[in-house]
């Protein structure tokens, strides 16, 4: 399995959760800074940044990262945690 986190509040809802997991996770751009980053790869976190924003609404956005992450982990299931519609 491998968790994308498209927004800050998803981060923050798991952020307890996520040194226990030994999943890969992928983050939209700018969710976290640099050095938090670095602390989840030091605690040994398979942890990939995106280098643009997941629109959470966007279904093209969204695809082109799902696309990217299938490229990374064929056959793998991608759990996405995204904001939902107003």
């Amino acid at each position: 399995m491998i968790l994308l986190i498209t927004n800050k509040k998803s981060y923050s809802e798991l952020s307890n959760e996520i040194l226990s997991l030994n999943i890969p996770i992928w983050f939209g751009s700018k969710i976290l800074h640099q050095e938090e980053l670095e602390d989840l790869r030091n605690n040994g976190l398979n942890v990939t940044n995106f280098n643009y924003k997941i629109d959470d609404h966007s279904e093209i956005n969204l695809d082109r990262a799902l696309q990217t992450i299938k490229e990374h982990h064929p056959g793998d299931i991608i759990h996405v945690n995204k904001l939902s519609a107003n």
